[in-house]
């Protein structure tokens, strides 16, 4: 695939495992697509995917756990993230004004706190940035290029929980 564009990326999400994504930056060409289907949209836009990719089916042998590779990935995304967790109510308590519709600012440490107080979560500012680090981390998330805000970490953990629908799970 070749991204043509000067300055938009283009994401490209595994339809079959929704944690899976790259991001194609501006002028790149010839980027292998290593998923068997796939949607791109263009990064950073709330608009509907701009194309379908059908790649051809991967040839895989059973994983030694599993008697089968599809239940291992199924196994694997159930565990992702447990929504009965304290860092999945910070999670929560994070997205919840972006829920109200885009521009809202990233809520503070603090807030969050305050937040999950009212939910009977008793929790420090700095234990909601370590609960904010662990996410990020067992996510495998990174800055966009260029990123230099303090609050990359809150701004990228919305976006991908939101896209992904991580929260989409009963509380």
């Amino acid at each position: 695939m070749d991204n043509l564009s000067r300055s938009t990326a283009l994401l490209i999400e595994d339809l079959e495992d929704p944690q899976q994504f790259i991001r194609v930056l501006g002028q790149r060409r010839e980027v292998v697509i290593p998923f068997e289907l796939a949607q791109v949209a263009v990064a950073s836009r709330d608009d509907p995917p701009l194309l379908t990719v059908f790649g051809p089916e991967p040839v895989v042998t059973p994983h030694e756990d599993h008697g089968c590779p599809e239940e291992a990935k199924e196994d694997a995304a159930h565990r992702l993230l447990d929504p009965r967790t304290r860092y999945f109510a910070v999670l929560r308590a994070l997205c919840e004004s972006q829920h109200a519709g885009p521009g809202h600012p990233v809520p503070t440490s603090e807030t969050i706190a305050d937040r999950l107080a009212e939910w009977g979560v008793r929790l420090t500012a700095r234990a909601v940035d370590h609960h904010i680090d662990y996410l990020v981390q067992r996510l495998g998330l990174r800055p966009l290029a260029g990123s230099v805000q303090r609050s990359w970490k809150k701004e990228v953990l919305v976006s991908v929980a939101l896209r992904q629908g991580l929260l989409d799970v009963p509380a």
